[in-house]
């Protein structure tokens, strides 16, 4: 958030009631990113009739920059 500003898209600016309702999206699935065991960031997934999409993606600070993305 810092670095890009991206306050009108970015999932990290959204509100807790708005991550609440993408996590019950029924068309939505999640899946956790590891590292050794331990849960370091997620990604989700959007189908859709024909095709699936890669909708948003999640690393714990601590682990940016470290090309787990």
């Amino acid at each position: 958030m810092e670095k890009y500003q991206d306050y009108a898209t970015s999932p990290g600016a959204e509100t807790n009631d708005r991550t609440l309702q993408r996590l019950k999206d029924p068309f939505s699935d999640y899946y956790f990113i590891c590292l050794d065991g331990k849960h370091i960031g997620a990604i989700r997934i959007c189908h859709f009739e024909t095709l699936c999409k890669l909708k948003q993606l999640f690393i714990l600070p601590e682990f940016q920059g470290h090309g787990y993305a």
